[in-house]
């Protein structure tokens, strides 16, 4: 049984409209005005979940909480130093 992905919409009175979907957290539409006035969306990205999935699963993604907070990519867990790039 497969996992159902969704999107979330917002909006405001000011017409900035925000899409993300649940599948990676991840921003497919951000509209917002450009210095004209002009909606826009400004988000590169795809318009189904299943180009996500199968052609760029890196578009969109919002980091965690944790994000960059690893000094140099490396961890000490009981006694044990872990690398985590190179």
């Amino acid at each position: 049984m497969g996992r159902r992905w969704s999107f979330i919409h917002w909006t405001n009175k000011n017409g900035l409209v925000a899409k993300i979907a649940t599948y990676g957290r991840r921003w497919t539409e951000l509209h917002v005005p450009d210095k004209n006035g002009q909606m826009g969306d400004v988000v590169l990205g795809f318009d189904n979940l299943e180009q996500y999935m199968k052609e760029s699963p890196f578009f969109g993604p919002q980091p965690g909480r944790v994000a960059n907070r690893i000094a140099k990519g490396q961890f000490t867990l009981n006694g044990v130093m872990y690398t985590l790039c190179g």
